[in-house]
């Protein structure tokens, strides 16, 4: 491992998933969050096939499988009619499946993972408000105090306003969609156990149980009705919306407090590059994409096992960062597209007439076997579980 010492900055999925992965090959790491302290803010998430991969090859798949819920068919439905019902594939090793739990448990277990682990000092309440190429960094801690930090490697794992990218030369591009959506966990038990897509005359919604009684649910609008609910924050537009797209939720709805839920707008970052010097980027602050697809998180994770695997196995630090890149940026890139036009289609494509054609030629695409749920995974979860067990147990 060409880089002994790495600073991770960002303590969320993707910052967590690489810290742990550096130090089971022995690398120091340091890891900077700016918040005070972990934090649950995010509500729940779902991780595919790919994302576990990742998670079951660094041996968390128990201390995970006993927090969320697992998930082997996905539901799409259109008016509150289902439309097809989808099998996970069976990608070997035990992924077969989904799980939807919520951040915070996820990175309860990780945290859990890199203390039992050692060899990476987590600094809670330190942002970093400048970075430089050859691996110097400028760090404001609790109370306004200033430091000065120096490491082989930076990797920017903080979001998509991340400061790492701010202070290098990635040539970012950051767009600010029209998508405006609301995540939130309810007390509401669905009578599917899978994960429900729910397109209707409002926008989008995502529905999943994750655990005793307690459902995900998530509202994405671009247009109408239901964006401007959802931007007033209007329960009483927002619980009509929301039980026409998720009727069975109705009642559920309406005893929510929107002061637990999560809304925000949609943006989405494209780096022309990743990499500059001795800073690198991963995750959103690489490529924050819409959320239709559910590939964030998975995206962040399969990110840090890339970087990692290549850190370990290349001649240098220049050839592994060009390896990381080149085998990250064209999977997800797709995906970002395909999310992209997911949302655009699902979201904006709701006039009278427009929306008929849509829901017709939609609601035949998705009678395809489980080739929508494998062309989502970027790289196959099978390997990437055996390339990081292999890294994991490298002493």
């Amino acid at each position: 491992m060409h880089a002994r010492r790495v600073a991770v900055v960002g303590g969320g999925i993707g910052g967590l998933t690489a810290a742990l992965l550096l130090a089971r090959t022995g690398v120091r790491v340091i890891l900077l969050e700016r918040h005070p302290a972990p934090t649950d803010a995010g509500t729940a998430l779902g991780l595919y096939p790919n994302g576990l991969a990742v998670l079951h090859g660094l041996g968390l798949g128990e201390a995970l499988g006993e927090m969320g819920f697992q998930v082997r068919r996905a539901v799409f439905a259109i008016d509150g009619h289902a439309v097809t019902n989808l099998s996970f594939p069976d990608f070997g090793a035990g992924l077969d499946h989904a799980l939807v739990l919520t951040r915070g448990g996820l990175s309860r277990v990780l945290l859990d993972a890199i203390a039992a682990t050692g060899g990476v000092e987590v600094r809670h309440g330190h942002r970093v408000v400048g970075a430089t190429p050859d691996g110097h960094l400028d760090v404001r801690g609790p109370g306004g105090a200033t430091c000065e930090l120096q490491a082989d490697l930076v990797i920017g794992a903080d979001g998509v306003h991340s400061r790492v990218r701010a202070s290098g030369h990635f040539h970012p591009r950051l767009v600010r969609t029209r998508s405006v959506a609301m995540r939130m966990l309810i007390t509401w038990q669905p009578t599917s156990a899978s994960i429900g897509e729910h397109w209707g005359r409002y926008g989008i919604a995502i529905a999943s149980p994750v655990h005793g009684g307690t459902a995900y649910v998530a509202f994405g609008a671009s247009r109408g009705r239901l964006k401007a609910a959802l931007e007033r924050r209007d329960l009483v537009a927002l619980c009509e919306a929301g039980a026409a797209l998720l009727p069975e939720a109705g009642d559920a709805l309406a005893g929510i407090n929107l002061d637990d839920a999560v809304v925000t707008p949609i943006e989405t970052v494209r780096c022309r590059c990743w990499t500059d010097g001795r800073l690198v980027l991963l995750g959103d602050a690489a490529h924050a994409m819409t959320p239709h697809l559910g590939q964030g998180a998975n995206s962040a994770l399969l990110d840090a096992a890339a970087l990692v695997l290549a850190l370990s196995s290349e001649p240098s630090l220049a050839t592994a960062l060009r390896a990381y890149v080149a085998r990250r940026r064209w999977p997800v890139t797709w995906i970002q597209r395909a999310s992209r036009l997911h949302c655009f289609v699902s979201e904006s494509c709701t006039l009278p007439g427009l929306r008929q054609v849509r829901d017709a030629v939609v609601g035949r695409l998705v009678h395809l076997d489980g080739s929508l749920i494998r062309a989502i995974q970027q790289e196959d979860p099978a390997a990437v579980y055996g390339a990081v067990r292999g890294l994991a147990h490298r002493s």
